[in-house]
């Protein structure tokens, strides 16, 4: 890092020397014009149960089947748990015995990167899950924000794109995901350069909404996607499949009103209760 003044003008050349690169286009359906470049900071940020882990598979996947170099650390499931849950999947390294703490983790990455041939390409770390790589003599806050700073700093100084999970808090589920739901230490989401908020709506379904994207055009909306859990896959679902649950719904619920309801009733019956995102 620099110290002192920087010239403006060679900030802005420097700037576009860095918009030069070509950024990876994200691959959720709906959302590629989301770019990943060298040195980003991705979250996945979920709550129990809601696609955390798979996120991690889904983009290790993707970016294996483009031939780019892929780490995966994970302290949540086994090296052959996850190999088996990547059945279609090759070349990938998957470590599941770091230690778990920030130095641990940045280690794992440093050997891995310095191992790599010269014409690697684009090499891409999937971490599963930030939480659990944590200096356990810090308090929750500090140590989760040293994990956060550890990682960021690596995957900058190495120029490799990290994909993070991230467990959000309980009130994650009150209100729907939401950037500032990061358990115990909003630091995850601001060394973030992207950040996306999952919730399943149902079986097989998953909504992704972007709280963060950094050098993307900015997006308030979210996406309704699908999820084979067998693969890691994501895929777009048609209208029928995305519309089709919540026309029944109604349907079901005008039929037993006689046809006419109030729409506060509606809405409730629907199992919004009042929260709005929908």
């Amino acid at each position: 890092a620099r110290r002192g003044p920087v010239d403006i003008d060679v900030l802005r050349e420097e700037a576009k020397a860095m918009d030069a690169v070509p950024g990876i286009p994200c691959g959720i359906p709906g959302l590629e014009h989301i770019l990943y470049r060298p040195g980003f900071y991705v979250s996945y940020m979920a709550y129990l149960g809601n696609y955390k882990t798979g996120s991690i598979r889904f983009e290790i996947r993707e970016h294996a089947k483009a031939g780019r170099s892929v780490l995966c650390v994970s302290a949540e499931i086994t090296e052959h748990e996850m190999a088996r849950l990547l059945p279609d999947v090759h070349g990938v390294k998957i470590v599941h015995d770091t230690p778990r703490t920030p130095e641990g983790v940045v280690k794992e990455i440093e050997s891995w990167h310095a191992t790599l041939a010269e014409d690697h390409g684009q090499p891409v770390v999937g971490i599963d899950y930030a939480q659990l790589f944590r200096d356990r003599k810090q308090t929750g806050f500090r140590a989760i924000g040293e994990t956060a700073e550890a990682l960021q700093q690596v995957f900058r100084r190495l120029g490799v794109i990290g994909f993070v999970a991230v467990q959000l808090n309980r009130e994650s589920q009150k209100d729907g995901p939401q950037i500032h739901h990061a358990r115990e230490s909003d630091e995850l989401a601001q060394n973030s350069d992207i950040a996306f908020m999952l919730e399943t709506t149902g079986p097989g379904k998953l909504r992704v909404k972007v709280g963060k994207a950094r050098w993307s055009p900015p997006t308030k909306e979210a996406v309704d996607v699908g999820f084979r859990w067998e693969t890691g896959e994501l895929y777009a679902l048609g209208e029928d499949q995305v519309y089709g649950d919540l026309a029944r719904g109604v349907v079901a619920h005008l039929r037993g009103c006689g046809g006419r309801a109030p729409v506060k009733d509606l809405y409730a019956s629907l199992g919004f209760g009042g929260r709005g995102r929908h």
